[in-house]
């Protein structure tokens, strides 16, 4: 390819790009270097006279360093709560600083957490590897948010289901998939998050009765995660209005 005019893209590409989202010029794709071409999933991009819209280019380069942003939010996560599990589980004797190891992290409890803390990290470095190597189809960021609700509805499996302060991780998450901007992720990520809150009351139902919560919190909690979900879509319905109406202001100055 190289040597030869690049043609105008589609807004469907994933890459390194250059382009300028609300100008009139031709948007042009601009590859490090033609290897990357040949690379699977990097991109899909067709020959095409039209111009990409100003969201759908915010949208796609901002859903990549949105994944690249809640990844790292992802390894600081889990190292802040595994540290606080090692805490809970050894104690800390630190001069003035006295902590009590808690009742009920025994070393069956803490073996388990390690491995889901192992799993955990292990999908961060696998993010990481896809982004930094470009391969980043639209499905990766639905992949790592599941992978993001199945760990953590396993670590609250394993701990006091939904009596665990760690279920407000399942909060977490749906503000993260924000940072994508992309309201469907948003959506399933909320809907991910209620069936894994109702997966956990029926599990302590089934098992665990002694850690069943009232009725009034089941609900307070459903209610709270679907809110959390429609808040952090209306904030990028606004974004995605301010970005088109940028855009149009721009390409109206252009035109005088």
């Amino acid at each position: 390819m190289e040597g030869n005019a690049r043609p105008a893209v589609t807004a469907n590409v994933v890459g390194e790009m250059n382009v300028d989202p609300f100008g009139d010029s031709e948007h042009e794709v601009e590859f490090a270097s033609a290897s990357r071409l040949r690379r699977p999933f990097c991109f899909v991009a067709e020959p095409s006279t039209s111009k990409p819209g100003a969201w759908h280019v915010t949208q796609r380069l901002a859903s990549l360093r949105g994944e690249e942003r809640a990844n790292v939010l992802r390894v600081v996560g889990v190292a802040v709560f595994y540290a606080i599990e090692v805490l809970n589980y050894r104690g800390l004797e630190l001069g003035p600083i006295q902590l009590s190891s808690v009742e009920g992290v025994d070393a069956t409890f803490h073996a388990g957490a390690t491995a889901l803390a192992v799993a955990w990290m292990a999908t961060a470095a696998a993010v990481l590897v896809a982004v930094k190597n470009h391969i980043f189809p639209p499905a990766l960021k639905y992949i790592s948010t599941g992978a993001d609700l199945f760990l953590i509805v396993a670590v609250l499996t394993l701990a006091d289901g939904p009596r665990s302060p760690v279920l407000l991780v399942l909060f977490l998450i749906i503000v993260l998939a924000g940072l994508r901007l992309h309201r469907r992720l948003v959506a399933f990520t909320t809907l991910g998050a209620v069936i894994g809150y109702g997966f956990l009351i029926g599990d302590v139902r089934v098992r665990r009765p002694e850690l069943a919560v009232p009725a009034h919190w089941q609900i307070t909690t459903f209610a709270a995660l679907i809110l959390c979900g429609v808040v952090v879509s209306g904030i990028l319905v606004e974004v995605e209005r301010a970005v088109r109406s940028y855009a149009a202001l721009e390409r109206g100055e252009q035109d005088t």
